[in-house]
């Protein structure tokens, strides 16, 4: 990269990156006492057996978002200057009608001739044709009927000039005679659309005025419409426009491969496309390292921990501190290893033809579960119902047990499950080191109530000891332990409670000499819970009710530690600060405090004429946060995969109106970049819906010989990437951190190596030529074909590599792109938020630059909902999908306010 593209593409960069428990209330009753404009809350999921006819959403009446609240004033700083001087042409279409009666015809050749007064009816014609008159290329002429040969062989072709076709009668300069077929285009093809070929022909498919066609398909008047006024038209899509298959594995994947198969429809490629490309690489990559190496490195970890504990010298029935603290660990690492036999066993078979295919043998499950105490067969049960909130028994506080739910990918085989429930069990089970108060022990204090955050931390906080003395005096097992911890670091990011990493250094600095000793004396475990509170780090985001579950002085979530805890996200930070107890006027978050956050203006619009008015401190709280984005680095947005996917985000919501390109100067460009962002952003909480702690608020063919041409190919159109620099900058980090990540920890195959290097090769390019578009400069006419095989590409980076070599998929459902993840729960009113994709938009985007002039592109968007439901109803990806497909139902019900009504209907 030469030096002043690379000071473009920061600054770049820079420019657009500035850029009380109460008693749980019904379905119903949330949907009364809901934030006006909030997210709607479906009915409940059908049971199974219900499913196949389920019903759809209550039918409401459907509002349209107007549009101008949205205004045109976003973008961050400057606008791509090069684009300037095309952004005050006229939004116009060709008109195409003509008073021509009749079929025409395109002179499509430049030895096209007329030969007036003659007709011919048989080969032995020809010789005595005159020599004609020179057509001109590109004109349009009339066709008044077509000439065959009885007499020749092939279907009454003539042979004429090495070439096998029809004569036609016709009209030029007033004289009647005839025109070889060989010569013409658009046969049998209507007036309009021939005059739109001679149009491509005469222009090289460069137009002053737009066309009304995107490509040869004809625009409808509502589409002109709408693109008239806003230059971009967003529709909804049929499920029976596309079909999937291995050759076809994504919903988006699929329309775009339909459309770039008319090679004459100029491609709009999408920030969505990579997105949605990336989230299912990802996903699918995780759940290969999850199944393969991940659940047996957490088998063999759980086991040596209970291993190390049975070995201490302690009964049953202790009763003193060490013993409690020794057998509640004993119960806590038993209810893992429970979760863990649960899961199948793998076998991989054989098929006759050679392929391999897994097979999952399930075990007995009373067989199991006798193996061990009532106590964590209680508790496995509470989990795997995962019914909602209850009393822990081995715990003795309340946990949300709807979270056991496993989700995402976790549902497609029993391994993943097994582990989805481990890992949440290991994520979410808080071993209290201090409340951050400062009376510690006081018998009438109502700190030290029963159940107190206080209280279990006389309790808890030696089992963080005991825990922490057995890894420190085995190696092979802490060493076992970094191999699950540090590379969900890597990819997601630092543990939000605390670790070995604090552990170790905390205890080793209490001087302990006699462990069995000093947890049996209260004073000096209280003195070590003051220092916790000096010392150590807090949590910031609240994974629990701090109503429910114990809490620290003003409702704070109070310090701890956990063996896997689950991980710290800006995101979450985000709806951490904008719900209550932190904010007591918001009762439900939207994914437009996020985009808000990271600087979107048109976000801020939305939020100005929704919640601002409505929630006081949101609007200044908010502004805050945004400044604290605005000041990082530009190497914290590349510290994980997650915070590089954050930047893509960022990216996509701040890439709005005032960006300076012709199609981004309309407030329903602001709405289209709005639900780019959404979907990248609902995609990876998808992807990670295991580690991200989720924040908690309260209170709130015709024959076999066919005529032959010599017709010029028409010009072809000039395909575009849409121009988001920053975006692909952080596509490209992302895949990188991925890369680095398991060559570090040894989880990455070759079958990946090549994936992630095709990855790099691929945004690079892209990258390379939406600069040229930002630029306003020429793409080499093979990187303008290149991008309609873009889509095409993605097919073999998506798959799983086993799958790279099937031949088939039993189940096509699996290949739906649908996906729907919970990402913030209100605990009081008992509900969830759940985020999710559908269906793509059908872009139709109308583009004026240098290269291409102006012409009407096609493209494909994320489709995405924003809904709630009940706590312990959250919805799986095949839940969902039961509302999506087969995709003709209406969807209204589970879009944010800020999209109703803005998408054209179907094509027919």
């Amino acid at each position: 990269m030469d030096k002043s593209r690379f000071i473009v593409l920061c600054f770049f960069v820079v420019l657009l990156g500035a850029c009380g428990v109460q008693e749980k209330e019904t379905s119903a009753d949330v949907r009364e006492n809901a934030v006006v404009e909030g997210p709607a809350l479906p009915p409940p999921t059908p049971a199974a057996e219900e499913q196949e006819a389920a019903p759809a959403p209550e039918e409401a009446e459907t509002v349209s978002f107007d549009l101008a609240l949205v205004g045109a004033d976003g973008g961050r700083g400057d606008a791509a200057e090069a684009h300037a001087g095309y952004l005050d042409d006229d939004m116009t279409f060709m008109n195409l009608a003509t008073e021509w009666e009749g079929d025409t015809a395109v002179v499509g050749s430049k030895v096209a001739r007329f030969y007036p007064g003659v007709r011919v009816e048989k080969d032995e014609d020809l010789p005595a044709l005159p020599e004609g008159i020179p057509l001109p290329f590109a004109a349009l002429i009339p066709i008044r009927e077509r000439l065959s040969n009885p007499e020749g062989d092939y279907y009454g072709f003539f042979e004429f000039e090495d070439n096998y076709n029809y004569f036609y009668l016709t009209e030029w300069e007033g004289q009647q005679g005839i025109v070889f077929g060989a010569d013409l285009a658009g046969l049998n093809a209507s007036t309009e659309k021939n005059l739109l070929t001679a149009s491509m022909y005469a222009g090289g498919s460069r137009y002053e005025e737009f066309p009304p066609y995107a490509g040869y398909y004809p625009l409808a008047d509502n589409e002109i419409d709408t693109l008239e006024k806003n230059r971009l038209a967003l529709q909804r899509v049929r499920k029976k426009e596309y079909y999937l298959s291995l050759e076809r594995p994504d919903d988006m994947i699929s329309l775009y491969m339909n459309t770039a198969r008319d090679k004459y429809t100029p491609l709009f490629i999408t920030t969505d496309l990579v997105s949605q490309g990336l989230h299912l690489f990802f996903d699918q990559f995780l759940q290969q390292t999850e199944e393969k190496i991940f659940i047996p490195r957490l088998g063999r970890l759980t086991g040596v921990f209970l291993d190390r504990l049975e070995e201490s010298d302690v009964t049953e029935d202790a009763d003193d501190a060490y013993g409690k603290a020794v057998n509640t660990l004993i119960t806590y690492f038993q209810v893992a290893d429970c979760l863990i036999k649960l899961a199948p066993e793998i076998h991989i078979a054989k098929e006759d033809w050679g392929e391999e295919k897994i097979e999952y043998t399930e075990p007995d499950r009373d067989t199991v579960l006798a193996l061990y105490p009532e106590k964590v067969r209680e508790e496995v049960e509470l989990i795997c119902n995962a019914a909602g909130s209850a009393l822990s028994p081995s715990f003795q506080y309340e946990e949300d047990y709807s979270q056991y739910k496993p989700r995402g990918h976790y549902t497609k085989n029993g391994v993943l499950e097994a582990y989805f429930r481990t890992m949440m069990w290991f994520g979410r089970i808080h071993f209290y080191m201090s409340d951050g108060q400062e009376a510690v022990i006081s018998d009438d204090s109502e700190a030290m109530t029963q159940g107190s955050a206080a209280s279990l931390s006389l309790d808890t906080l030696p089992m963080v000891a005991v825990a922490t003395d057995i890894a420190v005096k085995n190696p092979d097992l802490f060493q076992d332990w970094k191999l699950l911890f540090d590379p969900i670091t890597d990819l997601i990011g630092m543990s939000d409670d605390l670790s070995f990493y604090e552990a170790m250094p905390f205890f080793e600095g209490l001087h302990i000499e006699d462990l069995r000793a000093w947890t049996n004396d209260v004073e000096q475990v209280s003195v070590a819970i003051l220092k916790a509170r000096e010392e150590l780090r807090s949590p910031l985001i609240a994974g629990n009710s701090v109503w429910e579950a114990p809490s620290g002085e003003g409702r704070t979530p109070p310090m701890g530690w956990r063996l896997f805890g689950q991980r710290f996200t800006w995101d979450s930070y985000v709806h951490q600060l904008v719900s209550p107890p932190r904010l007591m006027s918001r009762d439900i978050v939207r994914g437009l405090d996020i985009m808000k956050a990271f600087g979107s203006r048109t976000a801020d619009n939305l939020l100005r004429i929704s919640d601002y008015p409505e929630m006081a401190g949101l609007e200044e709280t908010l502004g805050k946060i945004e400044e604290e984005f605005e000041a990082k680095d530009e190497a914290f947005w590349k510290e994980s995969y997650y915070n590089s996917t954050l930047a893509m985000i960022r990216a996509q919501a701040c890439f709005e109106p005032g960006a300076g390109f012709y199609f981004t100067e309309s407030p329903l460009w602001g709405i289209k970049s709005q639900i780019s962002a959404h979907g990248t952003w609902a995609a990876l909480r998808h992807d990670t819906i295991l580690y991200v702690k989720q924040v908690y608020a309260e209170r709130a063919g015709d024959g076999d010989f066919n005529p032959t041409f010599r017709t010029e190919p028409l010009p072809l159109p000039v395909h575009y990437i849409e121009p988001n620099l920053p975006f692909f900058d952080a596509a490209l980090s992302a895949v990188r951190e991925i890369r680095e990540s398991g060559r570090k920890y040894g989880f990455i195959g070759e079958d990946y190596e090549e994936k992630l290097a095709s990855w790099d090769k691929l945004l690079a390019r892209m990258t390379d030529i939406a600069y040229l578009e930002y630029k306003d400069e020429e793409v080499a006419p093979n990187d303008v074909e290149w991008i309609r095989t873009i889509p095409q590409q993605l097919v073999p980076l998506v798959l799983a590599p086993e799958m790279n070599y099937a031949s088939y998929v039993e189940d096509e459902d699996i290949l739906k792109s649908a996906i729907v993840a919970d990402v913030f729960t209100n605990a009081e009113q008992g509900v969830a938020l759940e985020v999710g994709t559908g269906i793509p938009y059908r872009l139709l985007v109308a583009l004026n630059d240098g290269q291409g002039r102006k012409r009407i592109a096609v493209g494909f968007t994320f489709s995405y909902f924003e809904f709630l439901v009940g706590q312990s109803e959250r919805m799986t990806n095949e839940e969902w999908r039961e509302i999506v497909y087969p995709g003709d139902e209406n969807m209204d019900e589970y879009l944010p306010f800020w999209s109703k009504g803005l998408m054209l209907e179907a094509r027919p």
